[in-house]
């Protein structure tokens, strides 16, 4: 419940500036905001990513076609294991929640996704499949928060994984 406490402030911490930089760059097709929080618990990674890069358009979806592509992205995001940290931390997904957001003429995918793990001070490197199953992002703008504090990389689609 702490690890829940604390990845909730620094997740509004983290998303709150970088939702409104996302919000104004809407229109930055190709890259996408991932944010990572690490407690002694476990970690939280949060995904911001404009729908045309999942979906190619921006807008409610009308036709099945679209709704479907809506759908497979979600469930893309919510059931396929996109994220993985080093096996030294032994750390396993334990929630995951999506959402296709419109907002006025822009939309986007969120996700969230809660790790617990035995060891985070082992947590050195994650790894990805999520280039592969969104091949429209070419980067993901990653903003990192531990206990040691914070940074950020640019996470190209050529790199199957990062260190942290």
């Amino acid at each position: 419940m702490a690890f829940f406490r604390w990845a909730s402030s620094i997740t509004l911490a983290l998303v709150t500036p970088f939702s409104v930089a996302l919000a104004e760059e809407a229109h930055t097709h190709g890259e996408g905001q991932l944010n990572i929080a690490i407690d002694d618990a476990g970690a939280l990674i949060e995904v911001m990513v404009p729908a045309d890069d999942l979906v190619g358009f921006e807008y409610n979806p009308s036709s099945d076609q679209e709704k479907n592509a809506v759908a497979d992205a979600l469930a893309t995001l919510e059931d396929v294991d996109l994220f993985r940290f080093n096996a030294e931390a032994g750390c396993s997904r334990t929630s995951v929640h999506a959402d296709f957001e419109v907002e006025g003429d822009h939309a986007e995918f969120h996700a969230e996704i809660e790790f617990s793990c035995a060891d985070t001070d082992a947590i050195k490197t994650l790894a990805t499949s999520y280039f592969t199953h969104f091949p429209d992002t070419h980067e993901l703008e990653v903003q990192i928060s531990t206990n040691q504090g914070s940074s950020g990389i640019d996470w190209e689609a050529e790199n199957s994984s990062i260190a942290l």
